[in-house]
């Protein structure tokens, strides 16, 4: 167990500049959970007492407004970090919640280790920081794209950034997907019926595999 620890935070970019010895203590203080589909790994407002590592799986990280509507932050899969920022300020709590989307594996590590290592290796913590400055843009991209582009540019953007899954990219619910888009289940349908119907992708029990790459990327806007 502690073995697959160690590989798996030399294998995060946050961690790969850490020594042995610091990447042996975060492993034998960390522990593996799995989770099940549809299962909440943490909540909003709870104590940000611990990092997750994704080793296996998809996360969505979303967050409520005070009237109850849902605004999907992002999706956190293998190798990725997941409440991480929050958990490096002493007696923060989470500003948003995670659910996994699949079944997931994930290494919890407790913040306060983490904090105490990254205080005292210059080099881990400038990696740290660049990493959640990385996470960081990425979240304002999204945001960008949320604001400024349609549902068809959104929809095919999502798409091809998980044409990497050889078998196809398994879709969470249509609800859970509006979610992510910034917009409605119907609509979400509707979209991926058209691109279904005109070729682009080919779906099959909720799998999507993408069949016309160029279609979907003029869509989004994006160049080979």
């Amino acid at each position: 167990m502690t073995e697959d620890a160690s590989r798996l935070l030399q294998w995060c970019a946050a961690f790969q500049v850490a020594d042995g010895h610091e990447v042996l203590h975060l492993a034998e203080v960390a522990r593996f959970c799995q989770f099940a589909r549809g299962e909440v790994v943490f909540r909003q407002g709870e104590p940000a007492s611990s990092l997750y590592l994704v080793e296996s799986g998809l996360l969505k990280v979303s967050r409520l407004s005070a009237s109850g509507r849902e605004l999907t932050l992002g999706l956190s899969g293998p190798r990725q970090l997941v409440a991480g920022i929050g958990a490096f300020a002493e007696g923060a709590v989470l500003g948003a919640g995670c659910l996994a989307l699949e079944d997931s594996r994930v290494l919890v590590l407790p913040a306060d280790e983490v904090r105490r290592i990254t205080a005292h290796s210059p080099a881990l913590a400038a990696a740290v920081l660049s990493y959640f400055a990385r996470r960081h843009a990425d979240l304002l991209a999204q945001m960008e794209d949320l604001l400024f582009s349609d549902l068809n540019a959104r929809l095919a953007a999502h798409l091809l950034d998980r044409k990497t899954q050889v078998d196809g990219y398994a879709l969470p619910t249509n609800s859970e997907l509006a979610a992510l888009l910034g917009t409605v289940p119907e609509l979400v349908s509707r979209k991926l019926g058209e691109f279904y119907r005109q070729k682009f992708i080919g779906l099959e029990k909720r799998s999507v595999k993408i069949l016309d790459e160029s279609a979907l990327l003029g869509l989004a806007g994006r160049s080979r």
